[in-house]
């Protein structure tokens, strides 16, 4: 008993981090983008502009 009550916690455990995973995952991602990107723009208007 004690054992399938582990294996089920284990499971469930993983359950909610894979849930976790996936929805947090794209909004980090979005907001990476978001301030990533526009450094990007920024740094390559700078070297065209001054290199």
């Amino acid at each position: 008993m004690p054992d399938g009550s582990r294996v089920i916690l284990n499971a469930n455990s993983r359950l909610r981090y894979q849930k976790h995973g996936i929805n947090e995952n794209p909004g980090r991602f979005t907001w990476k983008e978001k301030l990533f990107l526009p450094c990007k723009n920024i740094l390559r208007i700078f070297t065209r502009n001054f290199w």
